[in-house]
């Protein structure tokens, strides 16, 4: 095999490379108490010590890992449901994937203010609840935004994905 394909893409490689590994290398220096500028030059691993020693951290991480796997799983499921849906041929099919395509333009911005207006405990659907007398008042309405468990950013991601 030639190696003038790898050769043509060096230059490119080299400039992405020296901007990320760059970037990154910057970061993980400041992290550690590496500000020139500021006059700081000793490294010291301090920041990181009073991070790992916060409870709330831990809180936060497991949190933040509870709902990438959670979303992830779900996500995944139900697109693999879709997709062997429509693998079959049936007369709704270009309907049906209309449907799945329509949330691909819309921002994750967007999509969580939607999220929001709907599924909060005075959205629409806690309203509509509330007038149809399934509820007594609209604050009745589970919180499923706002909740110590992440449901409302796991109803979003999955939405999106």
């Amino acid at each position: 095999m030639s190696s003038k394909p790898l050769l043509l893409l060096t230059p490119a490689l080299a400039v992405i490379g020296l901007l990320f590994g760059g970037g990154l290398a910057l970061a993980l220096l400041q992290s550690v108490g590496y500000l020139a500028a500021l006059g700081q030059t000793t490294l010291t691993l301090d920041a990181y010590r009073q991070l790992l020693s916060d409870p709330v951290f831990g809180r936060s991480l497991l949190l933040t890992l509870w709902i990438a796997v959670a979303s992830t799983a779900v996500s995944t499921l139900l697109a693999l449901m879709a997709a062997l849906t429509l693998r079959r041929s049936f007369r709704a099919r270009p309907v049906a994937t209309f449907i799945f395509q329509s949330n691909l333009p819309i921002p994750h911005l967007v999509g969580a203010i939607g999220i929001l207006l709907l599924f909060s405990q005075s959205g629409f659907l806690a309203r509509l609840s509330h007038l149809l007398g399934l509820i007594q008042q609209p604050a009745d309405f589970p919180a499923l935004v706002f909740d110590p468990y992440g449901l409302g950013i796991m109803l979003e991601y999955i939405w999106k994905s």
